[in-house]
């Protein structure tokens, strides 16, 4: 699978339970999934969203993955494990290093900031 991220294509292998989620096909080429709404109509979705919830700042992607960076990264992740994750290089890393203070975490506060407790 490749994404665009920060101006380059990168690409990420998927595993074989990704893989078994994928529609049967001998096109290897182009769309996956057909029919999903477009960028405009997500956006609408989203400003929606935004406004329902009383949020200031605007709903994108990038905010969901800078809401993820921070979470991963609070809750004690490795550099590496989080690099992993959003699909950058180490020396990518510190600008999203600088929005937590890095301390490690105990494995209880993990869970709960996680909700899986």
């Amino acid at each position: 699978m490749s994404v665009w991220c920060q101006s380059r294509k990168i690409f990420i292998p998927l595993s074989s339970n990704a893989l078994r989620w994928l529609p049967e096909t001998s096109n290897h080429r182009g769309l996956i999934f057909k029919g999903l709404p477009k960028d405009t109509e997500i956006n609408n979705i989203l400003k929606l969203w935004q406004n329902k919830s009383g949020i200031e700042k605007r709903l994108n992607f990038t905010l969901a993955r800078n809401t993820f960076a921070y979470l991963i990264l609070s809750t004690g992740a490795d550099v590496a494990t989080f690099c992993s994750l959003m699909g950058i290089a180490s020396q990518n890393a510190k600008g999203y290093l600088a929005m937590t203070e890095r301390k490690i975490a105990p494995m209880d506060e993990k869970l709960k900031a996680l909700q899986l407790d």
